[in-house]
């Protein structure tokens, strides 16, 4: 049984190192950040202009941020759920 339970939680780890090496890009309908970003991009060039693009309602939201450096106070007072991700690339 113990040896069951350990294989179990060995995959569940495997599985989300394998998520997290795979998330280079935005999941579909998120806002993406990306330091020094054209505003014609789509992009955001930090992390408070995308938190003041979001609606302020209930919905379920995803932040994405590129690697980059963000010098800024992020103060998050929306009432929906936010998920924050950042670009997990392995060089």
């Amino acid at each position: 049984m113990i040896l069951q339970n350990l294989l179990v939680l060995s995959l569940c780890s495997v599985s989300a190192l394998v998520e997290a090496a795979q998330r280079i890009s935005p999941p579909q309908g998120a806002i993406a950040v990306q330091a020094g970003a054209a505003p014609a991009s789509g992009r955001f060039d930090g992390i408070n202009a995308a938190l003041n693009a979001l609606p302020n309602d209930g919905s379920s939201r995803i932040i994405f941020i590129y690697p980059g450096t963000y010098k800024e106070q992020v103060n998050i007072t929306r009432p929906g759920p936010l998920t924050v991700s950042k670009n997990t690339t392995v060089l």
